[in-house]
């Protein structure tokens, strides 16, 4: 790889980096009371399996944000019926004989090779929109299969993946960082691995660059050069913390743009999403420190402190189930220990722990699954209009991300499976279109 592109990659990621620290601290904030597990900000999981839901004292936001994540997976990517149609973008041409045909076969085979075990698409879309309820933003990588297999996806991280928009806003770059060991290298890259990757238990950091090709020729389709994107690889790090940054591998390249994006409300000028989350963020931390003072009040009135008066005999008493304290009353029968009485309120610290609790919860779509769940006998009729309230609320975000993410989706599967040969027969008006 030419020496200049590894230093334009290096200082644009430098610059990437250092656009987004405010919202690594913002998303840091956020996973520690919403998605422990992700917090990988501040702390370095070498092993993972660690505790990290020290100083939470309610759970509800994390189990809010699993409920968004579903609520997202089920209404638009249901795994039980068709979530998505084609079209040529000619009604004209979608209307033709045979063409309509054409097109449900293709999305027959789509769907089919989607949704195959290998090739992730259940497990990984769901990662992305927890992604999308916790960051507000995520990246799932459509990539080809291993031997031609139909297509794979990988959702990033959110942590070690970055993105750089166009003039328009459009995300046209993502740069990516992998941890990877000697085996995982040798795996990734054969050849290209560098020979410090002959031992297993080494580790490297190595950046993944895609962005657009600023010498594109479309007419050189058989070459990198009518690639639209450039796919690179460079070496950040090596054994030890040994600096390596160099170049390890140009591919060559993407047609279509290979990671779908998803975003959940982006203000303007920002690159990245805002979340259920991170607008719930003052009531998530407020629940917090209530449920710990509601905890301190209730230890308090189990458990309270004794005041006693200052006879020695009874400074040391000890206050258990059973036991008797000799001289506890005076002649007159009056008792000379008494708990504190703090005068606090339980049921009002309660209340409004369930009332923030609501906040949070309407925040992440939980109306829709609380009505459903609380009216069991709910008819398909009340369920749609109910889904249809909500969806007006949501219609904003939810066009976002069926325009931005799951479009990118179904475009780039698509690509994949047409040059892998693994459409259906079609007629010749439709196949002139796609080869165009």
């Amino acid at each position: 790889m030419d020496t200049d592109v590894v230093k334009e990659i290096l200082r644009r990621h430098d610059k990437m980096k250092a656009k987004r620290a405010n919202w690594d601290a913002l998303w840091t904030a956020v996973t520690r009371f919403v998605m422990p597990a992700l917090d990988t900000y501040t702390h370095k999981r070498p092993q993972g399996g660690e505790e990290r839901s020290v100083g939470l004292y309610d759970a509800f936001p994390q189990q809010a944000s699993y409920r968004f994540a579903a609520a997202l997976d089920s209404g638009l990517t249901p795994s039980n019926s068709y979530w998505f149609n084609l079209t040529t973008g000619d009604q004209e041409l979608d209307e033709a004989p045979g063409v309509a045909a054409d097109l449900d076969a293709i999305r027959n085979v789509l769907w089919r090779e989607m949704y195959r075990a290998p090739a992730g698409f259940n497990v990984q879309r769901f990662e992305a929109f927890s992604s999308v309820g916790v960051f507000g933003s995520s990246a799932l990588l459509v990539e080809d299969a291993e031997r031609k297999r139909g297509a794979r996806y990988r959702a990033l991280p959110m942590a070690n993946t970055w993105f750089g928009v166009n003039s328009v806003g459009q995300v046209d770059t993502v740069h990516h960082e992998m941890n990877l060991d000697g085996r995982q290298m040798r795996q990734h890259f054969g050849k290209d691995a560098p020979t410090e990757a002959d031992k297993d238990d080494r580790e490297f950091t190595v950046l993944w660059a895609v962005y657009p090709r600023a010498d594109f020729e479309p007419r050189l389709s058989a070459s990198a050069r009518g690639m639209r994107w450039r796919s690179d690889y460079v070496l950040l790090s090596g054994s030890a913390g040994r600096d390596g940054k160099r170049g390890l591998r140009e591919d060559p390249g993407y047609s279509e743009f290979p990671v779908a994006v998803g975003r959940y409300i982006t203000a303007p000028g920002e690159i990245y999403g805002r979340s259920p989350a991170i607008i719930a963020l003052p009531d998530i931390r407020m629940l917090n420190a209530m449920k710990w003072s509601i905890i301190e009040q209730a230890e308090m009135a189990v458990d309270p402190p004794l005041l006693t008066s200052d006879d020695t005999y009874l400074s040391e008493f000890a206050p258990v189930p059973g036991s008797r304290v000799p001289g506890g009353l005076t002649e007159e029968g009056r008792p000379l220990v008494a708990p504190l009485q703090t005068g606090s309120q339980l049921v009002v610290g309660l209340d409004l722990v369930e009332q923030i609790r609501g906040q949070i919860d309407e925040g992440h779509l939980g109306l829709y699954f609380r009505a459903l769940v609380e009216n069991p006998s709910m008819t398909a009729t009340q369920a749609l209009l109910l889904a249809q309230q909500q969806g007006q609320l949501l219609a904003p975000m939810v066009s976002r991300l069926q325009g931005e993410m799951l479009d990118t989706v179904v475009r780039r599967t698509a690509a994949v499976l047409f040059r892998q040969g693994r459409f259906p027969n079609i007629g010749p008006e439709l196949r002139r279109h796609l080869e165009k």
